[in-house]
């Protein structure tokens, strides 16, 4: 979501060149991009579009530290393809609900979590459920 929220704001402030080279570099970008893309990272093994601008991206982690007491029921674990689309705290609802009576509908609280993202997703698209599979 912070790519396409700059890929935005290059597009209001009108820098075609910077919204070009963005757009190439996205649509290259994978999930181990940290492990990979290294003509990305690296000037000596990058080529035309992207040598004279390199690094786009890193494979520096961003690193979090969370103190827990115990009375935690849970942890939830997941990429910007959630995070992108629910905030914590609907996750963390979605997680709660989830109880016998919802396994009729779902196996896993992550398999809620995920339709959930999904209808959202939808929604914000104009589509239907079934367009996104």
């Amino acid at each position: 979501m912070k790519v396409f929220k700059l890929m935005q704001y290059l597009m209001d402030t009108g820098d075609p060149e910077q919204l070009s080279t963005l757009s190439e570099v996205v649509q290259f970008l994978a999930m181990t991009r940290a492990f990979g893309d290294f003509y990305l990272k690296c000037p000596e093994l990058s080529s035309a579009p992207f040598k004279s601008k390199v690094p786009y991206i890193t494979s520096e982690p961003s690193i979090t530290t969370v103190y827990m007491d115990g009375s935690e029921k849970y942890v939830i674990l997941a990429s910007d393809g959630l995070w992108d689309v629910m905030t914590p705290q609907e996750a963390v609802h979605i997680v709660d609900k989830f109880d016998s009576a919802q396994s009729l509908f779902f196996s896993t609280a992550s398999a809620a979590l995920i339709h959930a993202a999904l209808e959202k997703i939808a929604h914000r698209d104009g589509l239907m459920m079934h367009e996104l599979m």
